[in-house]
């Protein structure tokens, strides 16, 4: 399993979860209380699998995901988002974990990676379609794709995370109250202008 860790974490051809390093999702996988399913799922990822051993995977790992960002009981990261959204103190969207979908893209490109180009050196199979896994192919090139476009785009969460300057919990001018937005930790008031007084 570790082929496919290796890659999942980050490669030179995968990119790594922000500020979350091989080290220490390693210390995540030795503590992860699903630790034996995990590496039997890294091991099947990581010797040319299939379509149905990725999806089979797939649930367990964004599991895996949201525990190194740090949650012991949310298992979605849709939620786990929505939480981190809501705490933030930085306007640095990277601080986010992934989407749903962005991870299952991150998930095709590492085991194609660990999969069928490490995982395939001997028995020299068919490849699956790069396509397939996670990439566009476009005039020669080869690109990431990061989404499947089922993403809340980064210019509205960008826009959800503006705050207010409100010093005072009783501010009657907030702008987000205006806007119809809640305040968030990170705003003037650290989020007391949603307190019912």
């Amino acid at each position: 399993g570790l082929m496919f860790f290796h890659a999942f974490s980050g490669c030179d051809s995968t990119a790594s979860f922000f500020r979350h390093n091989k080290g220490q999702i390693m210390e995540s996988w030795a503590s992860f209380p699903e630790q034996e399913k995990l590496s039997a799922c890294y091991q099947q990822l990581s010797w040319q699998p299939t379509m149905t051993t990725i999806a089979t995977c797939l649930p367990l790992i964004e599991k895996f995901v949201c525990y190194f960002y740090g949650s012991r009981s949310i298992s979605k990261l849709s939620q786990l988002r929505l939480e981190k959204l809501l705490t933030m103190t930085t306007d640095d969207l990277r601080e986010l974990p992934p989407t749903s979908s962005s991870l299952r893209l991150h998930v095709l490109r590492a085991c194609y990676q660990a999969g069928w180009v490490w995982g395939n050196t001997f028995s020299q199979n068919d490849c699956p379609e790069l396509t397939d896994m996670g990439w566009i192919v476009s005039d020669g090139s080869i690109s990431v794709k990061w989404t499947d476009g089922s993403d809340v785009s980064c210019n509205l969460l960008s826009e959800l995370l503006k705050c207010c300057k409100c010093r005072t919990a009783s501010c009657s001018a907030c702008s987000c109250k205006k806007t119809g937005k809640i305040c968030l930790l990170r705003c003037g008031c650290k989020g007391q202008c949603n307190v019912v007084h």
